[in-house]
């Protein structure tokens, strides 16, 4: 049955009801076999992720229920994040980098080291090959290669009341930054450092320096971004965002 409990049809639901389509968003035939096997029946005990060959083994047909089966996209897709965290990392990090290549925006300059880091960070996210196209095609990777529009009003975490405080957590950030040195411009020791000046003022400090790396609402957190993008885009951005704040 279709989500709404209609009758499964390629005429009226279209290519939720074509294979064909989970095939090109990015599913492995793992997880798909997997799920197929579970609409209508489970095996005895919690256990979810099954072989092929232990779907073979432990199925009885007095145990597939008689009322119609529900197709259950968000299960699916679980599913196959479980069976994409099975996939060694080289691999993984292989077909990502090849999916960013082949989607690319022909303004993108994009180094090897650079599409690393950021199927690193898709790698986290995604449930399905097919999410990495999408993403790109959406804009979301946009601010790794091209400056953001920024919105004054946005610079500021929602529970300050003036850009005061924005001001000054954009000039220490950029100061501590300015002060590392390059073979400690990484992640984790960006983390370290900012999150020790913000204490307990973490949105305070953390949202103008993400919002100035990505200019949207949601993103990574800026320590990743500021890794990808560099030392001199990551001051480069917060330097402009400073100017916003003062205008």
């Amino acid at each position: 049955l279709a989500p709404d409990r209609s009758k499964l049809s390629k005429r009226i639901h279209g290519e939720e009801a074509s294979l064909k389509n989970y095939r090109e968003k990015g599913y492995l035939p793992e997880a798909i076999i997997n799920f197929l096997a579970l609409l209508g029946w489970h095996p005895a005990g919690d256990k979810e992720i099954l072989s092929l060959e232990e779907i073979i083994e432990s199925f009885e047909l007095e145990k597939v229920q008689k009322g119609g089966a529900v197709l259950n996209i968000e299960k699916l897709s679980w599913l196959n994040a479980q069976y994409l965290k099975k996939v060694p990392l080289e691999e993984s990090l292989r077909i990502i980098k090849e999916l960013i290549e082949k989607n690319k925006k022909e303004s993108w300059k994009i180094s090897e080291e650079k599409a690393e880091k950021i199927a690193l960070l898709l790698l986290e996210r995604i449930q399905r090959w097919g999410e990495v196209k999408e993403i790109i095609e959406r804009g979301e990777l946009d601010y790794f290669f091209e400056k953001p529009s920024l919105k004054k009003e946005s610079l500021k975490w929602k529970k300050d009341n003036d850009y005061q405080k924005a001001l000054k957590h954009l000039h220490e950030a950029s100061e501590i930054v300015e002060n590392l040195e390059d073979n400690d411009y990484r992640a984790n020791t960006l983390k370290e450092k900012l999150m020790a000046y913000a204490g307990d003022d973490l949105g305070s400090v953390l949202w103008p320096l993400r919002y100035a790396l990505a200019g949207r609402e949601k993103s990574p957190n800026p320590f990743t971004m500021a890794e990808i993008l560099g030392k001199k885009e990551t001051l480069n951005r917060w330097k402009e965002a400073i100017e916003i704040l003062k205008s």
